[in-house]
C-alpha cells in the first residue's frame, strides 16, 4: 500500500486518489496524451496526481524507497492500463 509510512491523511488522500482514477476500483482508465479529450484529460489528471504524490512519497520521513528522481513518467502504469480489459471487477 502506499504510504505506510504516511500519515492517516496522505493515507486517505492516496487511497481516495486511487480510487478516482480507477473509478472506485471498477475500470482502469485509458491514459493516452494524444487521443481522445477524455484520453487526453484522464493522461494529464493521473500524470499530476501521480507527480504529486511521488514527491510527497519522497517527503516521507525514513523512507528507504524514496528516489531521488522526480516527476518520471510511469510508463509501466500507463501501458498497462491502456492494454489491459478496462473493467476492473
Amino acid at each position: 500500500m502506499g504510504f505506510q509510512l504516511g500519515t492517516s491523511l496522505q493515507q486517505a488522500a492516496y487511497t481516495a486518489w486511487i480510487n478516482s482514477v480507477t473509478n472506485n476500483g471498477t475500470s482502469y482508465p485509458k491514459l493516452n496524451p494524444n487521443g481522445s479529450t477524455a484520453e487526453v484529460s484522464a493522461y494529464n489528471s493521473f500524470i499530476s496526481g501521480y507527480n504529486s504524490f511521488l514527491t510527497a512519497f519522497n517527503a516521507l520521513t525514513n523512507n528507504p524507497y524514496h528516489s531521488v528522481v522526480l516527476n518520471l513518467t510511469p510508463q509501466a502504469f500507463i501501458k498497462l492500463f491502456n492494454n489491459i480489459d478496462t473493467n476492473c471487477l
